[in-house]
């Protein structure tokens, strides 16, 4: 079947192998007598396996090889079986032979008749007879993908195999460097920490991982699809962090906590944090080990949360704050009856923290006291046993200091620090009965009666931690706030919302109707007590009073803003009614003279439905269009299609209103992009097509064709036509202004092909069509722009001499010169003698966006930009005088980078 003479001659080369080897694929897979096996190929190819050459040999084996990785090669268990024997064998031959007998290995791993003795035996072969890292690195993937695919597919196998596998495994990965290998190594790792019993090996699955922590990897550049550092760093920690190995991984994050490298100390937070999480998982188990470690743990984990540094890092000091919350958490939750070794940890772990911790709580001048307020509130939030004992310890010690300390800043720091505990508390769910909390409530609630900067303190502190005390004290501190809200005090509101937390019935029956009642300041509140949950309760009776007059000019302003800027929840949405406050607030007589209004009235608009919409829509139609042709606007151009249709009338009669000033196109604009028909039914002028375009190009269904040849065709009139035209075209796939718009895929793709052709056709004898196209440009994909460039580069460049495109055209230069400068190198001295003289005289925006392309053209490499270097640094004297810092700042980046384009590179 194969071609011997011709392989024994060695005058082939590897497709002739390739072509051979297909051949007998083909010969394996057709009936015949007597049958063709691979074990007839092998003794067919007996010359050329034996021969004394070596290449010879080499290519007998790479057509076995060839034939037994092609998919279609089945085999028998006795066939598996002799050419792993066969393979085997091969690892003793000549060294060049071995990639080939590596590939035939990986292939026989995959066969499902392979057998348990005869993977052992390979298992065996390859461990002592393959000098792993000494194989290039394709050959050692290779060998590391068979050894991962057996573990995922022969796993019983592997597990009686377990000793001889992992001891094989960490010899062969032992001194790897290659990052894409140790991706797949750690992950093997990984997998073998949680399905093998290796606990006999786990000290050296440790150390063949510890060598790599923490990761120290730059990918190379250029390289796409490359593995990143991040993706090391996190198949190491998956490793590292296995409960198996907590004994040596402990160790060993807590010696590099001692590294001044940042990076050394976040991974090696993260990783402590991965590990507590999964040591946690385990119920009980390993605490022993904790109880030994605690010591050391609380000790590094002090250093970065309570030591004193010139330049802390705030992520150092946010993950060491968790890492506290984390192992307190894990040591201080009980497991089913509970262990001698869970009580000793715990307790081992909170007597060292409570010993560093409790003396700086007596010292409220210094930053100690905050430091040490933050570890204890992190204890406290990690469970219910936890919160109760370091409370039961804290509290008491900072009431003695707030009485030991008169002086208003040393009591601000107190309730800091007991608000930050409290809080804690709070969300661990504790609740505190005992006389000290009582003592301590006291002085929250004699400070909230105190008021001012401090009293609001006290105030919002105490409400965020108010879940920590009964209802009784709760009632006492909502109607401390109250009082607070009364004097006036505005962060009072925001306390009264924080208790909403804890207490909704008490601050919805007591609380809101007392602020309804003020005169003053209620106001304010409510409006804060809208992201606590209670828009949809106390927003009717708000507009009510708004539209009744009750509410003076200046608070109906606040009250306003804050309505325009509050975003519903989806709780809100499905419990308020738009239909109601919408009719309410049309028929205001103050809505027109709003300009907050119009945001409002949009935002309830949006969540009317055909079924609601009736009463809204009979309120519009009774509105004069011409005075309150804002309120129409901004209710009709929010609403969806569905609604549009239930208004038929008041469709109607906008859509036939006489004339029109843009106010009117743009509600007209919205109409027809949802209602397409509409536009049909219109009588539009010239300066309406424009509107109508806009519309309808955004759905990309084909529907604005014909209103964009229109379009197009107005470019060619003279005067204000013309240039009315243009700025339409600029606008056609700008962001629009109307709410739920009918958006279709790749509408801006779509408008775009229809109008370059035209548009790039005429540009060069109408000014209208070069300034359509340049305005179009900027609102363009990128994506789409690429394979244009080199007809459209030039026409952006001539744009820059005119001033009414030369802003969309600087628009789309920097937008291409900050990604790839090079683009305009065919073009550069225009572009830099362009924007020099815009740097120097045109619109502010227009100066700086010169500038910067100026800044990215410095990039560019060539003898074209040394030439412009003196001329560039001489004309920027000018900008960097500018009477706008901002322009001078940026003129002095740019001619620093220029003036270095002529210089020596270091």
């Amino acid at each position: 079947m194969v071609d011997v003479p011709t392989l024994l001659s060695g005058s082939y080369d590897q497709s002739w192998l390739e072509s051979q080897a297909q051949l007998v694929c083909s010969k394996l897979t057709t009936t015949t007598s007597p049958p063709y096996t691979i074990v007839t190929l092998i003794e067919s190819l007996g010359p050329a396996l034996t021969h004394t050459t070596t290449s010879v040999r080499h290519g007998g084996l790479t057509i076995i090889t060839l034939v037994l990785d092609n998919p279609s090669t089945q085999l028998h268990q006795e066939d598996a079986g002799l050419l792993t024997m066969f393979y085997t064998d091969r690892l003793r031959d000549h060294h060049s032979l071995l990639p080939s007998t590596i590939q035939g290995l990986a292939a026989l791993a995959r066969c499902q008749n392979l057998s348990y003795e005869h993977l052992e035996k390979m298992l065996n072969s390859v461990f002592s007879e393959v000098m792993v890292q000494q194989q290039v690195v394709k050959d050692r993937s290779m060998v590391f993908t068979m050894l991962a695919r057996l573990l995922r597919d022969r796993l019983d196998d592997i597990k009686s195999l377990a000793t001889q596998f992992t001891v094989g495994y960490l010899q062969a990965c032992e001194g790897e460097k290659d990052p894409r290998n140790l991706l797949m190594i750690f992950s093997t790792i990984s997998s073998m920490l949680a399905i093998l019993p290796i606990s006999h090996l786990a000290e050296d699955v440790f150390e063949s991982l510890a060598v790599y922590f923490p990761v120290d990897f730059t990918p190379p550049s250029g390289l796409v699809g490359s593995v990143t550092k991040q993706q090391l760093v996190e198949g190491l920690r998956q490793g590292l962090a296995h409960p198996r190995l907590a004994e040596w991984t402990i160790g060993l994050l807590l010696e590099k906590l001692e590294s001044d490298l940042e990076s050394a100390k976040v991974d090696s937070l993260q990783t402590l944090l991965e590990l507590v999480r999964r040591c946690g998982e385990r119920e009980g188990e390993g605490r022993e080990i904790w109880a030994r470690e605690v010591e050391g743990v609380w000790a590094a984990l002090k250093k970065e949360t309570m030591g004193i540094r010139m330049q802390a890092s705030k992520e150092v000091m946010e993950l060491a704050g968790q890492a506290v919350r984390e192992v307190s958490r894990m040591l201080g939750t009980v497991v089913g009856l509970g262990t001698p070794e869970q009580d000793i940890a715990w307790t081992r772990w909170m007597d060292r923290l409570w010993d560093d911790c409790k003396s700086s709580l007596s010292q409220p001048s210094t930053k100690l006291m905050g430091l040490a307020g933050v570890v204890l509130g992190q204890v406290a939030r990690s469970g219910i046993r936890q919160a109760g004992e370091v409370l039961t310890l804290a509290i008491p010690a900072l009431y003695n200091t707030w009485e030991e300390h008169t002086g208003p800043e040393a009591r601000r720091a107190v309730l800091e620090v007991a608000g930050v505990l409290l809080q804690g508390g709070g969300v661990s769910g504790v609740k505190l009965e005992q006389e000290w909390m009582d003592k301590m409530f006291a002085v929250f609630l004699s400070a909230i009666a105190a008021g001012g900067a401090d009293g609001v303190m006290a105030g919002v502190t105490m409400a965020r931690a108010a879940g920590v005390v009964g209802e009784k004290q709760q009632s006492e501190l909502a109607l401390g706030l109250v009082e607070g809200v009364r004097r006036g005090e505005e962060g009072m509101g925001t306390a009264l919302a924080d208790l909403a937390y804890w207490n909704k019935d008490l601050v919805e029956k007591k609380v809101i109707p007392q602020l309804f009642e003020m005169e003053e300041h209620g106001l304010s509140a409510l409006c804060r007590m809208w992201e606590a949950g209670f828009y949809p309760s106390t927003v009717p009776m708000m507009v009510d009073r708004l539209v009744d007059g009750q509410i003076s000019l200046e608070h109906s302003t606040i009250f306003l803003s804050q309505l325009a800027g509050y975003s519903l929840t989806e709780a809100d949405k499905k419990s308020v009614d738009p239909a109601a406050l919408l009719v309410r607030l049309v028929q205001w007589t103050g809505c027109r003279d709003e300009e907050k209004v119009g945001r409002v009235l949009a935002g309830l608009a949006e969540l009317l439905t055909q079924e609601n919409c009736q009463q809204v829509g009979a309120a519009l139609v009774k509105l004069d269009k011409r005075q309150d042709m804002g309120i129409i606007s901004s209710v009709a151009g929010s609403v969806t299609a569905g609604v549009l249709g239930e208004w038929s009338p008041l469709v109607d009669s906008l859509t036939d209103l006489d004339g029109g000033d843009e106010q009117i196109w743009r509600l007209r604009a919205s109409f027809v992009n949802k209602c397409p028909a509409l536009a049909d039914r219109m009588t539009v002028p010239d300066e309406g097509v424009g509107w109508i375009c806009i519309g309808l190009a955004r759905r990309g269904d084909g529907l604005a064709t014909p209103w964009l040849d229109r379009l197009v065709c107005q470019l060619s009139l003279p005067g204000d036509e013309g240039r009315r035209a243009a700025s339409m075209v600029g606008r056609l796939v700008a962001d629009c202004w109307w709410r739920q718009p009918v958006t279709g895929l790749l509408y801006r793709q779509r408008v775009w092909a229809q109008l370059q052709p035209q548009l790039s056709k005429e540009q060069g004898t109408s000014k209208n069509h070069l300034t359509a196209i340049v305005l179009l440009i900027p609102h363009l994909p990128r994506q789409i722009l690429l394979p244009s460039l080199p007809i459209l580069l030039p026409m952006v460049v001539k744009a820059l001499s005119s001033p009414a495109t030369a802003h969309s055209a600087l628009t789309c230069l920097d937008d291409i010169t900050k990604s790839s400068p090079s683009m305009v190198s065919s073009h550069l001295s225009e572009v830099v003698h362009h924007c020099l003289q815009l740097s120097k005289d045109s619109p502010l925006h227009s100066r700086i966006l010169a500038l910067t392309i100026l800044s990215s053209c410095s990039k560019i490499e060539g003898p074209t930009i040394v030439q412009l270097s003196a001329k560039v640094t001489k004309d920027l004297a000018i900008p960097v005088r500018d009477r706008k810092r901002v322009v001078r700042v940026e003129a002095a980046k740019t001619r620093n980078l220029w003036f270095l384009v002529t210089q020596p590179s270091s």
